[in-house]
């Protein structure tokens, strides 16, 4: 549990990131589209073709990031008995399994629903991710401190004192 909830803290972050720069190329190449010199015809086919599977990339991979999260909620679940942690877990599983409808809806239709477009949501999806990520590793820490056992305070000797 440690370790994915330490995954899904250098994971959302990275997400956000690649968010950032997937709409920055989006934004390129409706710029790009927009310039007098490009024009033609077939270049202007290349850029749209681009810009759909810049989408359909960007939701392939986020599936990927997302059903790991709704594992790692799923064992947190499994493993942290703390109602908090499963309040977390819940509504984390149900925006991810939304996010992933999401991202299947823009895989269908790409040239409706381009990444710039949805882009926000992304972010802050992660962003409450990372939170999330954090607030599961430190209820982890602190539930597994409670749920030591006190060690055996009759121990027996092997000497005796009569």
């Amino acid at each position: 549990m440690k370790a994915l909830s330490l995954l899904g803290i250098i994971l959302s972050p990275t997400a956000i990131l690649m968010s950032i720069l997937w709409i920055a190329y989006v934004k390129n190449l409706f710029f790009m589209q927009s310039e007098p010199f490009l024009q033609e015809a077939a270049m202007q086919r290349e850029i749209a073709h681009s810009i759909e599977m810049s989408g359909i990339n960007a939701a392939r991979i986020s599936i990927l990031l997302m059903i790991f999260f709704i594992g790692m909620f799923i064992v947190s679940l499994l493993k942290i008995k703390i109602n908090s942690v499963k309040t977390i877990g819940v509504v984390g599983i149900i925006l991810s399994i939304f996010m992933i409808c999401w991202s299947f809806v823009m895989m269908g239709s790409p040239s409706v629903i381009t990444f710039d477009k949805v882009a926000f949501y992304w972010i802050a999806y992660f962003v409450m991710i990372l939170s999330c990520s954090i607030y599961l590793l430190i209820q982890r820490n602190k539930f597994i401190v409670k749920s030591k056992k006190p060690e055996l305070q009759n121990v027996l000797d092997d000497f005796d004192f009569d």
